[in-house]
C-alpha cells in the first residue's frame, strides 16, 4: 500500500452519543449501532451510504437516523415498492435515493430468482440450494437490470459515500467489484454479508477489499438473530473466529476500513460488542415472538429464548433471583425488573479441549459468583427464583446440583430450568450427559419438594432432524473431508421440504425426541425427600 493516501481526519472530541434505541436493534440493522461510532465521526462530506440490498428499508431507516444520505439498491418490485412507501417522504425530500436494480461487476440484464415468501432473492442459482433449500423448492425467476454500483453512485451523485453495505445472497463479491470505478472515492467502510458455506467467496471478497486499501477487517458472526462472537483482523484471509465454529451453521458481517480512514477515528470494539450484547448492555432488544417464524430445525434457541423471556416477566419485581451457571449472562436482559445475581464455576474459556462444539470468545469473568454449583456461598431460601439453563449436562453430578438450587429457593419461589433432551458434544472436556428426558425432572423435582407448574418439550422428531440435517455439510467437511454435490444438496432441501410439512402436521413426535424441555417448578412447604 502507498503512503500517499488522503486522510480522513480524525473527529474532534464529541459528546457521549445518546443511547442506542431499541429501533437501532432490529436484527437486520445491529450492524449499524456497532458501527455508530465511526459513522458519526466521519466528516460531513462522507456521511452518504450506499443500501445494496435495501429489502424493506431496515438498514436505511437506521442510517438516515444518523443523518446519511442513502442510495438503496433493491431489484425485486415487491420489496422495492415496500421500500418505496416507507420511504416515500425522504424520498421525496432527496434524502433517499431508490435504485430498482441488482448490483453486479457489469451491466446489462439477469435473472433474478425469488423464494416462496418473495422476501428473499438471489442472482445465484446455486446459493437457493444451501442457504434457503426450503424456500427456493418452487422459486419464480423474473429479468431484471443490473448496474454496478460505480455507475450508479455516479448517477446519483453518491461519489464519496462513506459506507457501503452490501447484502446481495450470495452475489456479494460480484456487487463489490462493481463498487470501484474512476471518479468514486472509496467508501470508508464496507460491509458484506458472508456464509459459512461459502468460504471461497468470502476470502475472495476479503481479497479485493484489501487490494482496494482496506487494511483493518471486522467479523460480527451470528447465529439466528444473535451475535455470538466477534473479532478484528488485518486480513486478507478468514480470521480464526470463523473457523473456531467448525460445523456450525452461521452468517457473519464482515466490515473493512480503508486506510483512508484516520487512526483517530473512534472505532468500535468486536469482542467487546458480543460480550455487552449478550449480557443486554448494548440495548433493548426486538422482543422474541412466542412461536418464531423460522424454517424447520431452526426453531430450538429460538423458542428456548421466547420461553424463558416470558417466563421471567411473570416472576414478580424486586424478587431476588441467581442465575446458576450463568456464563456470559445472555438472559441478565430479561431480568430489569429483579434482583439479579449470577453464578458460574468460570473454567470454560471458550475452546475447551477443543472436541466438538464450542463458542468462541466465551467469557464468564463478569459473573457476581464464581464457584461448584453444587457449593454456592449463599443461605437458605436466599432466593425467590433460580434459574439454570443449559447447564446441567454440564455438570459431573446433575442431582446434586438440582438439591443445592432447591436448597436455595425459598419456599413459595420458583425454579426455571432448562437443558437438552438430546444434544451433541459440546463445551468439552464439561459435557458430561447428552441430556434429560421429562421423567427426570417428574421424578426428582417432585423428591425435592417442588410442583410443576409447566413443562414444554421444546420441538419434535421431525424438527429435531431437520436440526442435524443442517449440519451435515460442515460435520461432513470437518470429520470426512468431503463437500456435497449439487445433487446431495438438492437432496437436502427435498428432506427439509418433507420435514417441515411433517412438522407442520406433528401430534405428539415429541414423546420419541425433541431438543430439550423447559420447566417452571414451585417450591412447597412440605418437607422434601432426599432425591
Amino acid at each position: 500500500m502507498t503512503s500517499a493516501v488522503a486522510q480522513i481526519p480524525p473527529p474532534a472530541p464529541a459528546a457521549i452519543p445518546a443511547p442506542i434505541t431499541p429501533a437501532d436493534l432490529l436484527a437486520a440493522t445491529l450492524e449499524v449501532a456497532y458501527l455508530r461510532p465511526v459513522l458519526e465521526s466521519l466528516p460531513a462530506d462522507r456521511k452518504s451510504a450506499l443500501d445494496v440490498g435495501a429489502h424493506r428499508g431496515d438498514f436505511t431507516e437506521a442510517l438516515t437516523r444518523l443523518g446519511y444520505r442513502v442510495l438503496a439498491v433493491e431489484p425485486q418490485d415487491y420489496m422495492a415498492d415496500r421500500f418505496a412507501r416507507r420511504h416515500e417522504a425522504r424520498i421525496a425530500a432527496g434524502d433517499v435515493h431508490l435504485a430498482r436494480c441488482a448490483a453486479s461487476d457489469h451491466p446489462g440484464e439477469a435473472d433474478l430468482v425469488i423464494g416462496s415468501a418473495s422476501t428473499v432473492s438471489t442472482l445465484e442459482p446455486q446459493w437457493t440450494s444451501v442457504a434457503f433449500p426450503e424456500e427456493f423448492r418452487s422459486p419464480r425467476r423474473v429479468r431484471v437490470p443490473v448496474r454496478t454500483l460505480a455507475d450508479l453512485a455516479a448517477e446519483h451523485h453518491f461519489t464519496r459515500a462513506g459506507f457501503a453495505k452490501v447484502d446481495v445472497e450470495g452475489h456479494e463479491l460480484q456487487a463489490l467489484r462493481g463498487l470501484f470505478g474512476p471518479g468514486i472515492a472509496p467508501p470508508a467502510v464496507v460491509m458484506f454479508e458472508a456464509f459459512c458455506l461459502f468460504p471461497e467467496q468470502a476470502a475472495d471478497c476479503l481479497a479485493l477489499l484489501h487490494g482496494k486499501g482496506y487494511d483493518r477487517f471486522d467479523i460480527i458472526i451470528r447465529i439466528g438473530l444473535d451475535p455470538i462472537a466477534g473479532e478484528r483482523f488485518e486480513g486478507p484471509q478468514l480470521p480464526a473466529a470463523w473457523h473456531a465454529l467448525g460445523e456450525r451453521i452461521f452468517y457473519a458481517n464482515i466490515i473493512g476500513y480503508h486506510q483512508s480512514v484516520a487512526a483517530g477515528t473512534r472505532m468500535p470494539d468486536p469482542v467487546q460488542f458480543v460480550r455487552d450484547y449478550r449480557q443486554g448492555l448494548v440495548g433493548a432488544r426486538t422482543p422474541v415472538p412466542a412461536v418464531p417464524p423460522l424454517p424447520v430445525g431452526k426453531k430450538n434457541e429460538a423458542t428456548r429464548v421466547a420461553w424463558l423471556e416470558r417466563t421471567l416477566a411473570a416472576i414478580p419485581p424486586g424478587s431476588r433471583i441467581l442465575d446458576a451457571g450463568a456464563g456470559e449472562q445472555q438472559f441478565r436482559k430479561f431480568c430489569s425488573h429483579l434482583q439479579y445475581v449470577s453464578q458460574d464455576f468460570a473454567q470454560y474459556n471458550g475452546t475447551g479441549d477443543s472436541a466438538g462444539l464450542h463458542s468462541p470468545g466465551w467469557d464468564a469473568s463478569r459473573v457476581d459468583i464464581v464457584c461448584d454449583i453444587t457449593k454456592i456461598p449463599e443461605s437458605d431460601g436466599s432466593f425467590e427464583a433460580v434459574m439454570c439453563t443449559e447447564v446441567l449436562e454440564h455438570v459431573p453430578d446433575p442431582l446434586a446440583a438440582l438439591r443445592e438450587l432447591a436448597r436455595l429457593v425459598r419456599p413459595g419461589g420458583h425454579l426455571i430450568l432448562t437443558a437438552p433432551f438430546c444434544s451433541l458434544t459440546h463445551m468439552a472436556p464439561y459435557h458430561y450427559a447428552t441430556g434429560f428426558s421429562r421423567y427426570f425432572y417428574r421424578e426428582h423435582l417432585g423428591r425435592l419438594g417442588f410442583d410443576i407448574l409447566d413443562l414444554e418439550e421444546n420441538g419434535n422428531f421431525f424438527e429435531f432432524l431437520a436440526q442435524e440435517t443442517r449440519r451435515l455439510r460442515g460435520i461432513a467437511n470437518r470429520y470426512a473431508d468431503g463437500t456435497l454435490t449439487e445433487a446431495e444438496s438438492a437432496a437436502i432441501g427435498t428432506v427439509l421440504g418433507a420435514l417441515e410439512r411433517f412438522s407442520r402436521a406433528d401430534h405428539g413426535s415429541s414423546e420419541l425426541l425433541h431438543f430439550g424441555c423447559h420447566v417452571l417448578a414451585q417450591k412447597s412447604s412440605k418437607p422434601a425427600e432426599a432425591a
